[in-house]
């Protein structure tokens, strides 16, 4: 089969939507959910042992403002913090790396998916993706656990999406 190749240009809209995508899909993750409920369950028995001292009455208001205060914190701050504070971090971000600046070329066939920017080229091989998830506008490649690339759709034909779905999903199962 032939290499397929796409030149990509990312911008400050691709990565803020990149960060919105990630979030949602945090949210969606079961293996994340006990995580925060863990979490949440730490936050809300701190502050209820904070706010005892602080509030007289019984333990149950301090309880119950606990609990809602750390539903807040746990689940809320990282919405708030995307959402407000994303776009100035993503333009920021694409400032301050290299590869933004200029046209990624993307190539990809039955071995693997290969990039090269103004900073260098790599090349990973189809099984080292871990996951990869997509929207209406991108699709994000994880060959790294914290690290993913950005593969805007409108960079690529129709056909050549459902290809590189393909490829992914064989290899990732996701």
């Amino acid at each position: 089969m032939a290499r397929r190749e796409a030149v990509v240009e990312i911008g400050v809209a691709d990565l803020v939507a990149a960060q919105r995508l990630v979030l949602r899909a945090c949210f969606r993750r079961s293996s994340q959910c006990w995580k925060r409920a863990l979490l949440w369950g730490f936050a809300t028995a701190f502050f209820a042992m904070l706010l005892l001292g602080e509030i007289p009455g019984s333990p149950a208001g301090a309880i119950a403002i606990s609990a809602f205060g750390s539903l807040l914190l746990v689940f809320g701050l990282p919405v708030v913090i995307v959402l407000l504070l994303g776009p100035r971090a993503a333009h920021c971000h694409f400032r301050a790396v290299p590869a933004f600046q200029a046209p990624l070329h993307y190539s990809w066939d039955e071995e693997g998916f290969s990039s090269e920017t103004v900073s260098g080229r790599s090349m990973h091989r189809w099984p080292s993706y871990r996951r990869w998830l997509e929207n209406d506008r991108l699709l994000l490649l994880w060959p790294y656990p914290a690290t993913y690339q950005i593969v805007p759709k409108r960079a690529l034909a129709p056909g050549r999406v459902e290809e590189l779905r393909s490829f992914l999903s064989q290899t990732t199962g996701t």
